[in-house]
């Protein structure tokens, strides 16, 4: 299977589809950050939905993101998790078990919404007929938690509506777009490494899946992307959907 590397650019006018995909209604990168990513089993963790132009440093809290969160432990199983905005946007904690990988996983689902004067309003052209744009939009934000010495080899699905997840390779990291546990084909992937803008990697196959070379010695974190935008059954109250997913994870 062909490895794209890290740095390779599309065209300005590709690469910036693509970017308008990973960040749907965020006008910035956003991801859940983890707080901290590698913990001692018994410790508590605390995950905090970040948004800002310059990955990893968050800007201003995002206000108004009604998150629904919950955590995979090392066994696969699943807790819910209580979110709140303490003053800088959306969090939750939860403490660790066992040793192992801990996945958390945020969704932010609006239904449908439409672009009026007034901004981004529920309810699609029946209630707004006037709107520039009505689309149906969700998004998914997950991060890699881990205790000491486990191995950062991969983060199954958790069948989520959309999501990213992914797998280490011997070149690199393989990314895995599903939605419900299926494979998304033509979904927009990129991935930021230690910090600065998105590099797009391509197109999702039929198999949803695009292999990124990641060069040595890179240590640090990563945020990977994946997005697709698609138009609206027939008869719709909506022009398009559109979906959306970040993860998070700290590359050794």
């Amino acid at each position: 299977m062909r490895m794209i590397p890290v740095k390779r650019l599309l065209t300005p006018a590709v690469a910036g589809l693509c970017l308008l995909g990973a960040v749907s209604l965020f006008a910035h990168y956003t991801w859940l950050s983890p707080v901290p990513s590698t913990v001692k089993p018994g410790e508590t963790v605390t995950v905090l939905l970040a948004s800002g132009h310059a990955f990893p440093a968050a800007e201003q809290p995002l206000k108004g993101v009604d998150v629904k969160a919950k955590v995979a432990d090392p066994a696969g199983r699943t807790t819910v998790l209580e979110v709140a905005d303490k003053g800088r946007g959306p969090e939750a904690t939860f403490k660790t078990g066992p040793e192992g990988l801990y996945r958390v996983a945020g969704e932010y689902d609006r239904g449908v919404i439409s672009r009026t004067p007034e901004g981004w309003k529920p309810g699609g052209r029946a209630s707004h007929p006037g709107a520039s744009s009505v689309i149906k939009s969700y998004n998914s934000f997950l991060c890699a938690v881990r205790t000491p010495g486990t191995a950062l080899d991969s983060a199954a699905p958790l069948g989520l509506a959309f999501e990213v997840s992914w797998s280490r390779t011997g070149r690199g990291i393989a990314v895995l777009v599903t939605a419900g546990g299926k494979p998304v084909e033509g979904a927009d992937v990129s991935i930021i490494l230690g910090s600065g803008e998105a590099k797009p990697a391509g197109k999702t196959g039929s198999a949803g899946r695009v292999d990124i070379e990641i060069a040595e010695p890179f240590k640090g974190p990563v945020l990977l992307t994946g997005s697709v935008s698609k138009p609206a059954p027939a008869g719709s109250d909506y022009d398009a959907e559109r979906l959306s997913s970040s993860y998070f994870l700290t590359w050794d």
